[in-house]
């Protein structure tokens, strides 16, 4: 090697060192505006076993692209900007409806922009698999725990039919001979599908260059997941009927430790038999293509874009409000005690007074109501602020433990004062003879509708139009003879407080 090459990959080293030094100040900045959407992603990592592993994702993607950036030459430019604006627009508008999980899309969408502006085109293209695994930092159970635990009930229904044992299914309960099972969350296998899609997705990107490749061996790997959990599953029921009496939950954890590390196994034992892709020829003239001065700062300014365009939102959605502010419109409603009677039930002492949570900005106020053999216990969540986090309504406890939904269903009820939209569900106890009936609504003066997403763009809505009225998330649980669907809905409206 001659001094003057030597001199050009001095030159080009130091180049893309400032260049990753610059794309890191971008992606700090990004994070740093978007910093509630980063605690609660580590509040999620912390707090929930399903994604615990997701604090190993970017030490995972920084490893990859030190492989693939070694052999190439980063070409930074400012076309990163059509990603990180958009992503700024989109985390701003998810902000003002309160849905964290588009908040953490636009965050990821982010970073890709930066790395977007960092690497060049053609290098953004082939580390594009090794920065997909960013998309995994974002909690997914509320897509796959629905769709894994119908699989899993769906599995014992299989199993018990192939097996000969008699058996019936009633919502998410199932009874096989004298054994009693409820199909809660817990049994849906979410942490072995997710860390299994994670392993899988990780090691795809060490051995192959497609995006295609690597995600065939993610959705492989969640599939031995998802087999695993059904494995475990099928092993409780086959042993508890063997035995003639139901196995306690720790020996359910320690089954699904060994369903887990079975995984684990097999993954590695696969794994350790694919053949990677060869390595790509280094581009011709790759290392005397030095990083012009003025492109190594385009990083960093793609970085800047995100408050930027958060900031002159902002702005924009301040002054829409003031303007809105000064019409006439009706103002919040005297937070009253809940009404004394509901659907012809009277309430108890209960009721009367709010509890004030000032962290979050919410009241929360529960009665008791009683008619003969029905008693229908109301709770009211009321926010304080525009700017407030309605929050989800919470599955109650019950007497001997939390409840768990057995059945849901969508109802849609229509009078002279239009339709309404609300969530019915019958509740199971740990108990087979506890059952209860909830229904659940979210509203503010003018609608009420079972999806949180809709009643949160409501609230942006008002909060452009400088309104300030308050949401209420609002449930019923009913023990004894049930509430029709018009009983129901005119006990939720009236606890709604709606205009009409």
């Amino acid at each position: 090697m001659t001094s003057v090459d030597a001199g050009v990959q001095r030159t080009t080293g130091e180049g893309d060192r400032r260049v990753a030094a610059y794309a890191a100040v971008g992606c700090g900045i990004a994070a740093l505006v978007m910093a509630p959407t980063c605690e609660e992603l580590a509040r999620t990592w912390r707090d929930d076993s399903a994604f615990q592993w997701c604090w190993l994702v970017v030490p995972a993607v920084l490893h990859g692209l030190s492989q693939r950036v070694r052999a190439n030459r980063a070409a930074p430019d400012l076309r990163g900007l059509w990603a990180t604006v958009p992503a700024a627009m989109l985390w701003w508008l998810s902000d003002l409806m309160h849905i964290a999980v588009v908040q953490q899309l636009a965050l990821v969408i982010a970073f890709h922009g930066i790395a977007r502006s960092a690497l060049g085109r053609h290098l953004y293209r082939e580390c594009f698999a090794t920065l997909a695994l960013l998309f995994l930092m974002v909690p997914s159970a509320d897509v796959l725990q629905p769709v894994l635990r119908n699989l899993t009930l769906r599995g014992i229904d299989l199993f018990a039919v192939v097996a000969g044992m008699p058996h019936r299914v009633d919502g998410y309960e199932v009874a096989i001979g004298a054994q009693h099972y409820i199909v809660i969350d817990e049994c849906s296998g979410l942490a072995s599908v997710t860390l299994s899609m994670f392993l899988g997705f990780f090691f795809g990107t060490l051995l192959y260059r497609s995006i295609w490749k690597v995600l065939s061996l993610a959705v492989l790997a969640a599939l031995v997941g998802v087999a695993s959990n059904l494995v475990r599953v099928v092993a409780i029921v086959w042993i508890d009927w063997a035995r003639g009496s139901q196995m306690n939950l720790t020996a359910h954890a320690e089954i699904q430790w060994l369903s887990v590390l079975a995984v684990l196994v097999l993954m590695l034992f696969a794994l350790a038999r694919l053949r990677g892709d060869a390595a790509s020829p280094l581009p011709a003239g790759a290392l005397q293509s030095a990083v012009r001065r003025r492109d190594r700062f385009a990083p960093m300014l793609t970085g800047l874009s995100v408050p930027l365009t958060v900031w002159a939102l902002t702005a924009t959605g301040q002054a829409l409000g003031a303007a809105s502010a000064d019409r006439d419109r009706p103002g919040p409603q005297a937070m009253l005690p809940l009404p004394a009677t509901l659907a012809g039930a009277a309430r108890t002492d209960a009721g009367l007074r709010w509890t004030i949570d000032a962290v979050h900005a919410t009241a929360t106020s529960a009665a008791i109501y009683r008619r003969d053999r029905l008693e229908i216990r109301a709770s009211v969540v009321e926010t304080l602020s525009p700017e407030a986090k309605l929050p989800r309504w919470q599955m109650p406890v019950g007497p001997s433990g939390r409840w768990h939904d057995m059945q849901t269903r969508r109802v849609i009820q229509c009078d002279s004062h239009g339709c309404v939209t609300y969530g019915r569900a019958i509740l199971q106890g740990t108990q087979v003879e506890e059952r209860r009936d909830m229904e659940t609504a979210y509203c503010d003066a003018v609608l009420m509708t079972d999806s949180v997403l809709r009643i949160r763009a409501a609230q942006a809505w008002s909060r452009l139009q400088g309104l300030a009225d308050p949401q209420r998330s609002v449930m019923l649980v009913v023990d004894g003879d049930g509430l029709s669907d018009g009983e129901a809905a005119g006990a939720l409206r009236l606890l709604c407080g709606m205009r009409r």
